[in-house]
């Protein structure tokens, strides 16, 4: 049944249902959940928080018993728990949440274990060779778990070999920002935004593809918005146009194909998010020589003035959106 949250509500607003009727409305649409979607969160939430307790409670074990275990010891405890976890994914149908969980505590397994092997034997590696030795081998169990949720962990952990590597091989490339780390991470989360919504636009039967896609897009403004703030306010290198230029067009972009192509309120939210934050920046940068109380008071009513026009947009933007 389709979502007539919008419709419900403004039906209930305007007394075309009965207050006492009212959630039981809410209730036939899908917007209050019943009991079994409550079962079904609360087994969701259980299985999860279990599952990232039992990797950290490996981790810890580890670490706490570090000088009472013998090396193989430490690396028997590790390599037992991807068995496992692996045992548990071949149990389970691909796609499953125990299955992607199971997948989850190996991955996670995984990486404990390769910075096992470098406290054991003092490989000399950089940080970025963990990473990137992590990211690699857990690529191939995300492929064949088919869960955006691993796809999202795997980002995470090729962001940070990523931004390691090109921190520590090309700190020295002369640049705009001195920063090619943080520029390699948002152009690297900007093409897994286009490559999420390419996915999601070919699946649009499934009703879950919609939250990697804002995951994504929350990761791709957090570094775009790192990048504007190492580039214009000079952190960590001198400040320069190039910066405010790259996200001055990646806003733009979000912006008119989440408003044109796929209406997208949430993505939507995030776009103006930045809008604010750019136009601080540049208060900032333009201003900050003669910084006084009327200044920040500017600021406040610019921020104020902003906020309320897009809040008007969005709620109209809401109503088109599909649901």
């Amino acid at each position: 049944m389709p979502n007539f949250r919008t419709e419900i509500m403004a039906w209930i607003d305007a007394g075309n249902i009965e207050q006492e009727n009212a959630v039981t409305a809410l209730r036939l649409v899908g917007v209050l959940p019943d009991a079994s979607k409550w079962r079904a969160f609360l087994a969701t939430l259980c299985l999860w928080l279990g599952t990232s307790s039992s990797a950290a409670a490996l981790i810890f074990f580890e670490a706490y018993n570090w000088q009472d275990m013998p090396h193989i010891s430490k690396l028997i405890h590790i390599e037992a728990a991807i068995v496992l976890s692996l045992a548990m994914f071949v149990r389970e149908q691909a796609g499953s949440r125990i299955a992607t969980a199971a997948l989850f505590m190996a991955i996670a397994a995984t990486g404990a274990l390769l910075a096992l092997v470098g406290q054991i034997y003092q490989t000399g590696a950089d940080t970025y060779e963990l990473f990137s030795a992590w990211a690699a081998i857990a690529l191939f169990w995300v492929v064949i778990g088919r869960s955006a949720v691993l796809w999202i962990v795997w980002l995470v952990i090729a962001n940070l070999g990523l931004f390691f590597f090109v921190g520590t091989v090309f700190a020295s490339v002369p640049g705009g920002t001195n920063s090619p780390e943080v520029v390699a991470v948002f152009v690297f989360n900007a093409l897994a935004l286009i490559a999420f919504q390419y996915v999601a636009s070919r699946n649009r039967s499934n009703t879950d593809t919609r939250w990697p896609v804002r995951a994504v897009s929350v990761a791709s403004a957090a570094t775009a918005t790192l990048m504007l703030a190492v580039g214009m306010l000079g952190f960590g290198g001198r400040g320069d146009l190039e910066s405010l230029l790259a996200y001055a067009i990646w806003l733009a972009l979000l912006l008119v194909f989440y408003r044109r192509v796929v209406i997208d309120v949430f993505i939507l939210a995030v776009g103006i998010l930045c809008t604010i934050v750019w136009v601080l920046t540049l208060l900032w940068k333009l201003l900050q020589p003669n910084l006084s109380f009327g200044l920040f008071l500017l600021a406040a009513l610019i921020i104020l003035g902003v906020a309320a026009a897009a809040g008007k947009w969005l709620k109209l933007v809401a109503i088109e959106q599909p649901r």
